[in-house]
């Protein structure tokens, strides 16, 4: 990487948060294994997942078609949305945290409030640190920039508010689409295995 670039942006999901996919599969096919089917079919066509992600809908809209299409109740909706997020291992906070020292960090992910609000109360009990403590200069948020990655748009606002050119940011994400978007927008780009552990793609940063 070179000097000039001091701008580190990292996906969340993956990259610094590793899920379960799995087990949220699992979860959501236990809610009613009879409308499975159905339900998923529905999900897809109405594209509810990623209009959460957007912030075209609000939680309680977005709870209630879950509630509909799977036929249970609230409390069995959350925790399946839920159960793709594991916890953030303590080696990645002090990563970061080093980094910090020396980049300006930033954080690019694809989310909702309601796992956004897992992971920020994860961080306050397990890690002591409220909406990451401040490592982050900005956190860009898909549902509150109303787009998502790989859309341009998504890169192209995030430039802006960094304040600076495409060739002084470096990126890591753990989807290939999103890596590749990023390099178009003129971003330094690294694709990360997902789940795989951080310091396997900044290794780079912290020689010297």
């Amino acid at each position: 990487m070179k000097k000039k670039k001091k701008n580190l942006v990292f996906d969340l999901g993956g990259v610094i948060l590793p899920l379960n996919r799995p087990r949220a599969e699992r979860a959501f096919a236990s809610l009613n294994p009879a409308r499975i089917e159905q339900a998923t079919l529905l999900i897809d066509q109405e594209r509810l997942f990623d209009r959460f992600e957007m912030g075209e809908m609000s939680e309680q809209v977005f709870l209630d078609r879950l509630i509909s299409v799977s036929e249970t109740e609230e409390a069995r909706v959350r925790k399946a949305w839920d159960a793709i997020l594991e916890p953030i291992p303590g080696r990645h906070m002090n990563l970061l945290s080093h980094l910090a020292e020396q980049y300006n960090l930033y954080l690019l992910s694809n989310t909702n409030s309601l796992h956004m609000a897992w992971i920020e109360h994860h961080l306050a009990v397990d890690h002591a640190m409220p909406r990451f403590g401040g490592v982050f200069t900005t956190l860009f948020l898909s549902f509150e920039m109303g787009t998502r990655k790989p859309h341009p748009d998504i890169y192209a606002l995030t430039q802006n508010q960094i304040g600076c050119t495409a060739d002084e940011i470096w990126f890591v994400d753990d989807n290939l689409d999103n890596v590749q978007a990023a390099r178009t927008a003129g971003w330094e780009a690294v694709l990360h295995p997902a789940n795989d552990p951080l310091e396997n793609s900044v290794s780079s940063l912290l020689e010297g």
